[in-house]
């Protein structure tokens, strides 16, 4: 598969579209949308739309091993996203409001990518359980860091 339909994020509740050779996702048209998961990994995808936050119910996001070199900042807006996986990327950085409003995420991996520090504000996230930053270049965190309770 190397393109999708328009109308992607108003069918079904669980989309897996991985393992294929998709450059980019579709604009989000969404009149109604009762997508809850969606899997697009292993492909070649470099842009995500910068309206994808319109699919509100999104709660889990895999984009690893895409060729993602950073994120629209309306990314953040998806607050009932619990999982995001951004491993295997080339992201640089991640964008500064990533927990503000990102407030229900639980599970955040952004392993091998190109990170080299983290947002000031990384470490005000209210219900994180798992962040994998591993395999990045990482030089140093911000304090805030410290302030994540409910890491495991």
């Amino acid at each position: 598969i190397k393109r999708i339909p328009k109308t992607l994020y108003e069918i079904g509740a669980k989309i897996d579209l991985s393992w294929n050779k998709l450059r980019a996702l579709v604009s989000a048209k969404v009149k109604k949308s009762g997508l809850q998961w969606l899997d697009v990994s292993h492909n070649e995808i470099s842009v995500i739309p910068n309206n994808l936050e319109k699919v509100h119910t999104l709660t889990y996001i895999d984009l690893s091993y895409n060729n993602l070199s950073s994120l629209p900042e309306e990314f953040s807006s998806m607050r009932f996203l619990r999982e995001l996986n951004l491993s295997y990327n080339q992201l640089t950085r991640l964008f500064s409001s990533i927990n503000k409003f990102l407030y229900s995420l639980a599970i955040l991996r952004v392993s091998n990518n190109q990170l080299s520090e983290l947002p000031e504000d990384f470490g005000s996230f209210k219900v994180i359980e798992v962040i994998d930053l591993s395999h990045n270049q990482l030089e140093h965190f911000a304090e805030t860091i410290t302030d994540l309770r409910d890491l495991q």
